[in-house]
């Protein structure tokens, strides 16, 4: 999506966000009556310049030719006349007889303004094309992704735990076939169903007991991983400069924190538990 606003409309934009800076105590204004009629600019002048920040007791330094609308200008303390960078006329009383006199002090006609008015509408297209990336996904991608989990030792002490529980489990299942051949020792010696019976259940608590534990890292790696992407991209927005905010769509934002953080959050802790919990672990390390 674009957004396409004319240059009068840029004014108008400016000038809200002046209204809104309540801690700001002086504020610039560089003719914010650009491209509206006569009936507009009195009502910018009334119930925003006026009453929204003169009457709130700050100073606006007002750049404009709208030589009439000064007339009705709040608590004006002072006028300047500028003609080409050089001051030609200063005063408090020049708004008694505002246009005749500083457009005499200024000695050009009063068409000049006018004149500056269309290249006003010049439309700007300040939206920039979103940067997408294509193909297959960078291996950096994935190294951010277990630097933010923890860092590559923690990340690789799960794995390892993951690797030791399935090979555990195998053992489990091994064990059990012994303990079946062994029945037919039933009538020696050597058999002792207490021992078989100690060592299955023994393996199978270690089993449990390491599946547990890896899970709850696991859990706490990919908890860890969101949270920090989140904050860094929290961080980098709070800190962008306005023209950052000028030109990207609030809804490209809003998607970084929802559909990109809720990929982060649900689908890959989700893909890569059904990965480490479906494969063999020999086959896959081995």
């Amino acid at each position: 999506m674009t957004i396409i606003i004319t240059g009068g409309q840029r004014h108008r934009v400016a000038l809200a966000r002046a209204v809104y800076l309540k801690e700001t105590s002086i504020l610039l204004l560089d003719d914010p009556f650009h491209a509206v009629d006569a009936i507009v600019g009195r009502r910018l002048m009334d119930q925003c310049i006026n009453d929204l920040l003169l009457r709130e007791g700050k100073t606006v330094v007002l750049v404009t030719h709208q030589l009439p609308l000064l007339k009705h200008v709040a608590n004006l303390r002072e006028v300047i006349v500028l003609n080409e960078g050089a001051i030609v006329k200063r005063g408090a009383d020049l708004y008694a007889n505002t246009s005749e006199t500083i457009e005499a002090a200024m000695n050009e006609p009063a068409s000049t303004a006018a004149a500056a008015a269309p290249n006003d509408e010049k439309v700007f297209k300040m939206v920039k094309a979103e940067d997408r990336s294509t193909g297959k996904v960078s291996f950096s991608v994935f190294l951010t992704y277990l630097k933010s989990a923890g860092g590559y030792l923690y990340v690789g002490f799960i794995l390892a735990l993951y690797v030791i529980s399935q090979g555990v489990r195998m053992a489990v299942d091994w064990w059990l076939a012994e303990w079946v051949d062994a029945e037919d020792l039933l009538e020696t010696a050597d058999y002792n169903p207490t021992f078989y019976m100690g060592v299955y259940f023994g393996l199978g608590f270690g089993f449990v007991f390491l599946l547990l534990i890896s899970r709850f890292l696991y859990y706490r790696a990919t908890l860890t991983a969101s949270t920090t992407i989140h904050s860094s991209v929290f961080e980098a927005v709070l800190g962008a400069p306005m023209s950052f905010f000028d030109t990207t769509p609030v809804g490209r934002l809003v998607n970084r924190f929802s559909g990109d953080i809720d990929q982060i959050d649900d689908s890959i802790p989700d893909t890569l538990e059904q990965t480490l919990c479906k494969a063999n672990a020999p086959r896959l390390f081995i």
